[in-house]
């Protein structure tokens, strides 16, 4: 191998020790306000208002949570591959459940961008309403660190269950026996 090469190797690798340094610091560091975990089940859900996603930007109606009737929250973003693999099961949910008014759904859009919210097509596949958490502040209070997350919230305002990762029909089966 030439000097040159060498030295590229030596960058490519130093870059990526760097990479994997600042994200194993950023994971160390992470803390979220609240989180919510098995052991949770039953306390208080946060509770929060954020503005509905909508074209008209000025005149955005706010979204309550918690609600008093059973209400899931789905965490997703634009960018989040994962998040679309679970549509047809938040589809299954509402066209069953949310539709008949027996289940509120609020999807909350969190840590994304505004113009790159509007033009995903994951936005266009919601069947139900979803809000805009930008900086991402309630996914925090959550205590949500990756995506897609849901949780669902009793008639009280108290969590019932909290879903990590894809959505898939099997936890549907299980979420289906808290409704």
């Amino acid at each position: 191998m030439t000097k040159a090469s060498w030295t590229s190797i030596l960058i490519v690798n130093t870059a990526l020790l760097v990479a994997l340094g600042g994200a194993f610091w950023w994971i160390q560091d992470y803390e979220p306000e609240s989180p919510l975990t098995a052991a949770m089940i039953g306390t208080p859900a946060p509770p929060f208002e954020l503005p509905l996603v909508a074209a008209n930007e000025a005149n955005r109606p706010m979204v309550a949570v918690p609600q008093p009737r059973l209400t899931l929250l789905n965490f997703w973003a634009s960018w989040c591959g994962a998040c679309a693999q679970e549509e047809p099961q938040l589809t299954y949910l509402w066209e069953n459940y949310g539709s008949k008014d027996s289940l509120a759904m609020v999807g909350v859009a969190t840590s994304d961008q505004w113009s790159e919210l509007l033009s995903s097509p994951k936005l266009a596949a919601k069947h139900f309403p979803v809000v805009f958490d930008e900086k991402g502040e309630v996914a925090r209070r959550y205590g949500i660190a990756a995506l897609p997350v849901s949780v669902l919230i009793n008639q009280e305002g108290k969590v019932l269950a909290r879903i990590e990762g894809i959505l898939d029909e099997k936890k549907v089966q299980a979420l289906e026996k808290k409704f």
